[in-house]
């Protein structure tokens, strides 16, 4: 193993040779640890052979009579009716087998389209080679886009922001760093780690790996989810009851048939003959073919409204749910950043329009206005200077490169008709100072009509300490003083309770050319105001939620996000219904038992982790209750999966 607990990011191994040399492994080494370790994959079945597959539509108790009614019939001498029989079971076969393999095989391409590629810093050279081959304490480079490898402990990071909403249900992108935490940091605090799966939104960094394949966090889930044991459905339960009685009746029937004829004086095997042939035809021979085809339909009728279905008893149970527990980020919020409203001088603005379109308008006490004033256009066009990101357009849609976060102001800057590259050309770079935990600030610097101007955003209490005048609308600057302070943080507390990230931005000229070393840029500031912004709620998610309360199910809100935030979403779409939230944290400290007695009185769980969904659904389900799970993470799948 590496010891990771130099403050720098040195690392050292214990046998005492040192990888934070820039030459990493050595190939020797790489493939030492590769025949070790074996390939940094998750574990999976062995996949389901298509002979496996078609086999498995006849293990029902149903089946079974069906198949000794047409052994009956044959033994009987009625080839035709067990000829029939025998056409319904294979019909029933095919069509479950269609449905089921043209699934896997879907399943099967995406999991090809998602194959990916590392860089790695081996013999001392930057090489390009599938995530599969990467090995524990690999030298690898991070860079806005990648999707990360492995797990890996990081020794370098240059405003290395990560994306880890699918890991950990965090909607807000990860700002990572090189200080040692304690061994018991929770997995969303652990900020001088990265992990598989997860994307690099913004930045640079170097990290050494510490866990691959089935030992990473997605490989505990992973582990988790097998050893997750696939519960029947309600449909299959009663379609298996109904053959256990199906079956028991008719023997009882035909025996007592038998016994009164035998009774009465009849012919022995003659009344074995009648017994049996009433066996026979007591045995609903289409009702499998006709519920197999109403699957089918059902199934056919999903794949339209784009939903793979993988088993066909799948469709039944949709309509069995009482209760639905869902993921928030990216399933009822779009999980893309949105300003939703500006504080400039003393009003407030709000913004319209969804995700990265930059479609809207800017609106004050609910009315619409014509032209952004200038105050928001300054506010707008310093946001849009002090920002790594892009904006563009492909294929139609509208994306972002780069930290999510940064995306949201230049969309908003877009909707006023400001474009970063035209006021990057009029404002050239001199230099910046980058964002660090310490400042809880950014700054670039440009020249702007022959000046030097610094702008600067961050925490509004960061900004807030280092501003000394602010700008109203007029492009007067006025001394910013304590009652302003005041109006500032109960704004911010305001947006803070609808969960919305607050941004200050602020700017100073700098009259000569005074570089970002000199420690005096970032003072004297002029306050320009504040940006808040949220991960909106789908549009369709409200429609949605009516119709499963009018439908009698139960909506329940899990995620890993901040209580604060999970709160605002869940009052606003409705799902709070007098019922309590409870954190990861509390979680924890209940016991089953604990958890069993109170589950129908929590409405919200925040702070969530894989481990937690997977209780809070065992729970609903011990009290008897049929439990649907729907979510885009990897934490949600041992969820899904029970």
């Amino acid at each position: 193993m590496t010891d990771y607990s130099s403050a720098t990011g040195s690392v050292i191994r214990t046998g005492g040779t040192a990888l934070d040399d820039p030459n990493g492994l050595s190939e020797v080494q790489a493939a030492h640890r590769l025949a070790v370790d074996g390939p940094n994959v998750l574990p999976e079945p062995a996949p389901l052979s298509p002979v496996r597959l078609f086999l498995g539509q006849f293990s029902n108790v149903m089946i079974g009579v069906l198949a000794g009614a047409a052994l009956l019939s044959g033994w009987l001498g009625e080839w035709i009716d067990a000829a029939a029989i025998l056409a319904i079971i294979l019909l029933n076969g095919v069509l479950g087998f269609v449905q089921e393999y043209k699934a896997e095989r879907a399943l099967a391409a995406l999991k090809r389209m998602s194959e990916t590629s590392a860089r790695v810093i081996r013999d001392g050279r930057r090489r390009q080679i599938p995530a599969r081959d990467v090995v524990v304490d690999d030298l690898i480079e991070l860079e806005a886009g990648d999707r990360i490898p492995a797990d890996a402990k990081l020794v370098y990071a240059a405003l290395l922001t990560t994306q880890e909403a699918p890991l950990t249900g965090e909607s807000h992108p990860v700002q990572k760093a090189c200080h040692p935490l304690p061994p018991d940091t929770p997995l969303a605090e652990r900020r001088n780690e990265v992990f598989q799966g997860t994307v690099v939104v913004a930045g640079r960094g170097r990290a050494v790996v510490t866990a691959t394949g089935i030992r990473t966090e997605l490989g505990r889930i992973a582990t988790l989810v097998e050893k997750t044991t696939r519960e029947p459905t309600p449909f299959q339960r009663r379609w298996e009851e109904l053959g256990r009685v199906l079956l028991v009746l008719t023997l009882i029937v035909s025996a007592v048939v038998f016994a009164l004829g035998v009774f009465r004086g009849e012919p022995v095997f003659g009344m074995f003959l009648t017994a049996v042939s009433l066996a026979v035809a007591a045995v609903p021979e289409a009702v499998p073919a006709i519920v197999t085809m109403t699957l089918a339909l059902g199934v056919i009728k999903m794949v339209s409204r784009h939903a793979l279905i993988r088993r066909l008893p799948a469709v039944e149970t949709l309509g069995a749910t009482t209760i639905l527990c869902t993921d928030k980020t990216g399933t009822l919020t779009k999980n893309q950043m949105t300003v939703m409203s500006l504080f400039v001088g003393n009003r407030r603005f709000e913004v319209t329009g969804d995700g990265y379109v930059p479609i809207g308008d800017i609106h004050e006490a609910g009315s619409r206005l014509s032209e952004a004033p200038l105050s928001v256009r300054a506010l707008l066009t310093a946001g849009a200077l002090c920002n790594h990101a892009s904006l563009s357009q492909r294929d139609g849609s509208w994306d972002i490169d780069g930290d999510p976060t940064e995306g949201a102001i230049l969309v908003t800057a877009a909707k006023i008709g400001l474009l970063k590259a035209p006021l990057e050309a009029e404002h050239p770079f001199v230099d910046e100072i980058p964002f660090d935990s310490e400042r809880k600030m950014m700054t670039v610097v440009r020249l702007t009509l022959g000046e030097t101007e610094a702008y600067v955003k961050g925490a509004t209490g960061a900004v807030l300490q280092h501003s000394t005048r602010y700008a109203v609308d007029d492009g007067s600057l006025l001394p910013l003083d304590d009652n302003y302070r005041e109006l500032i943080h109960e704004m911010e507390h305001s947006y803070a309770k609808q969960a919305l990230r607050v941004l200050a931005v602020a700017r100073r000229t700098l009259h000569t050319r005074t570089g970002p070393t000199d420690g005096d840029v970032e003072r004297r500031l002029v306050f320009l105001g504040l940006i808040a912004m949220r991960d909106p709620i789908r549009p369709e998610a409200q429609p949605a939620v009516d119709l499963l309360h009018r439908a009698g199910i139960r909506t329940v809100m899990i995620t890993g996000d901040q209580r604060e935030t999970a709160d605002a979403i869940a009052f606003e779409l409705g799902l709070h219904d007098g019922g309590d939230t409870v954190t990861g944290a509390q979680l924890n400290a209940m016991s089953n038992d604990e958890l069993h007695r109170r589950v129908r009185n929590i409405a919200v769980y925040a702070r969530t982790t894989a481990e937690h969904k997977f209780r809070i659904v065992q729970a609903w389900q011990a009290h008897g209750e049929v439990v649907a799970m729907t979510g885009d993470g990897v934490n949600d799948a041992p969820a899904l999966k029970q």
